[in-house]
């Protein structure tokens, strides 16, 4: 059975700025979940980008358009976190001047009575590193 967890943030910039601020202070600095590895850098754009996150967690990036959304999936698990899939999209929708960021991912639980547990250590990490991306303006 799959679930679904989405949470979103608006930014005083545009989708352009958003998307890259993305790039570099959710994924490639860990928006302050911890700093990832960058396994492989991937393209400019950081479709390709695989990083090694807590508990030995990898996430690839397999498709981005700039300023508009990321797509990505775990491409390695950990027993610590029991799901069999995990596919996220980051969006960025421009509104007079602001940027909404809305990101959610679909997942499946490996067995079942975790999916609360996953549910909010998802939303947890996810509100965790958009704060930090809103953060990130005020610097």
């Amino acid at each position: 059975m799959s679930a679904t967890v989405e949470t979103n943030i608006l930014l005083p910039c545009s989708a352009s700025t958003a998307f890259t601020r993305f790039l570099d202070v959710v994924w490639r600095q860990g928006g302050g979940m911890g700093t990832p590895t960058i396994l492989v850098e991937g393209d400019s754009d950081g479709v390709g980008c695989l990083r090694r996150v807590a508990l030995g967690i990898e996430e690839l990036i397999t498709g981005a358009t700039h300023g508009s959304q990321i797509n990505y999936k775990i491409a390695k698990f950990s027993i610590l976190m029991p799901m069999s899939t995990h596919a996220g999209v980051v969006r960025f929708e421009e509104h007079e001047g602001n940027t909404l960021v809305i990101w959610k991912c679909d997942f499946t639980p490996s067995f079942w009575g975790v999916e609360w547990l996953l549910r909010w250590t998802i939303s947890y990490a996810f509100n965790n590193m958009l704060s930090a991306l809103r953060a990130s303006f005020r610097d």
